[in-house]
């Protein structure tokens, strides 16, 4: 069951087409914008966590890497998933995840506008509000997919609200889906965004998309 999404932080929804994006690289599984960031690029996936580390769109070979999808994760069918995970460098000309830095900044965390995630597919649009936002180390699991126990998900995301630097005030359900971000920082090990789906579209057919938009 989805949360209601707020009236007063609406999030347009973007027709567009994954055609020629496929045909450039038929890796390409969604395309991401994160509001209030320069995050605003086509997801890949394929078989590892270790390809797009250093291989661009394209599959040329650069440090810079590319914003990529887990591999475990289920990008036909978003609801599919528990913890949908995407990753992509911390990169200091705020390419790539480089700018997810703004989410940890006054100007970004006091406005609410800003707090939300839209992930488009072949198949589906989507809209996540984001719930938490902390620097970390590698010793805390939070790109964990599989979840065994009731309760599991819940412990979790409160794991994640407790290491948050801002309290975001966003309910996660209990049978919900959550995304995390995920990326290189410079005072941790890692920076992560976490959020809740709280809205799930099929799309009838592919569009043409307008990544300036």
């Amino acid at each position: 069951m989805l949360p209601p999404v707020e009236e007063e932080e609406p999030l347009r929804l973007v027709d567009m087409s994954f055609e020629q994006l496929m045909a450039e690289n038929p890796d390409t599984v969604g395309w991401i914008r994160v509001a209030g960031t320069n995050v605003n690029y086509p997801i890949v996936q394929t078989t590892d966590n270790d390809y797009y580390l250093k291989r661009d769109y394209y599959h040329n070979r650069t440090n810079a890497g590319w914003i990529y999808g887990d591999y475990r994760c289920n990008f036909d069918n978003l609801q599919a998933n528990k913890n949908l995970i995407i990753y992509g460098h911390g990169r200091l000309d705020m390419s790539m995840f480089g700018s997810l830095e703004y989410c940890r900044r006054a100007w970004w965390l006091n406005n609410p506008g800003y707090h939300t995630v839209q992930i488009t597919t072949p198949t589906e649009t989507s809209v996540w509000k984001i719930f938490a936002v902390y620097p970390t180390s590698v010793d805390f699991y939070y790109i964990k997919t599989s979840f065994t126990y009731e309760g599991e998900l819940t412990r979790l995301v409160n794991e994640m609200k407790a290491k948050s630097i801002h309290d975001f005030g966003v309910d996660v359900p209990d049978d919900g889906t959550i995304l995390t971000l995920s990326t290189c920082t410079t005072d941790a090990d890692r920076l992560v965004v976490n959020a809740v789906l709280v809205s799930c579209e099929r799309t009838v057919q592919q569009p043409v998309i307008t990544p300036t938009e």
